[in-house]
């Protein structure tokens, strides 16, 4: 039985069981406020009215309101206000995106091209620059959490503590959790003239 079919919320002294009948996916932001996109697909995806993409490079920009997506030879493939492109073989299906910063921020920020599992979904901002989302089983996601964050020579026992932790922070992120989540209550208190808040 996978994971994220069962899971307990303990809230004070009781326990709330949450039963799902499908994992759940989450949409992850991969840029945004780009004017354009490079992209590659290692194999075929499809949008839900049925256009199709082929395995190879392509460029995304916006086109007045909408965005248009042209392949390697500079044929204009779609054009629409959103775009949801969906692997054919979704278990080894690939995506690759060209220029990703990542680091951010940090001495080591960089950008470089990251590979992706999931649907690849395409739209714009309200300054008409493009957001790039992934949308990825739960199960998919915390694998690549895990496999960014973690070395591969840690200890199994700790790989696996890190999966637990990782998947509950995301699972209460996600309905039907956040509405279960009971809100701790806490009164502001002076100290030293300063006002103190602690919430656990």
């Amino acid at each position: 039985r996978s994971p994220w079919m069962r899971h307990v919320l303990r809230s004070g002294w009781s326990n709330v069981v949450i039963t799902l009948a499908h994992e759940p996916t989450v949409c992850v932001g991969l840029m945004s406020g780009v004017q354009d996109l490079s992209f590659a697909l290692d194999s075929e995806f499809a949008t839900p009215d049925g256009t199709c993409f082929t395995a190879g490079g392509y460029h995304a920009a916006v086109a007045i309101d909408r965005i248009a997506v042209y392949d390697h030879t500079g044929h204009r493939c779609a054009e629409a206000h959103e775009l949801s492109m969906r692997p054919r073989t979704p278990v080894t299906a690939t995506f690759t995106i060209r220029g990703v910063t990542i680091g951010l921020d940090f001495h080591w920020q960089r950008q470089e091209d990251q590979q992706f599992h999931g649907t690849l979904r395409l739209k714009r901002d309200t300054q008409g620059r493009l957001i790039v989302l992934n949308e990825i089983a739960v199960e998919a996601y915390l694998t690549s959490v895990i496999a960014s964050e973690m070395s591969a020579t840690s200890p199994p026992a700790l790989l696996k503590a890190h999966a637990i932790i990782s998947r509950s922070w995301l699972l209460a992120q996600l309905p039907p959790w956040k509405g279960a989540r009971a809100k701790a209550s806490a009164q502001p208190y002076k100290v030293g003239g300063e006002r103190h808040l602690i919430r656990w």
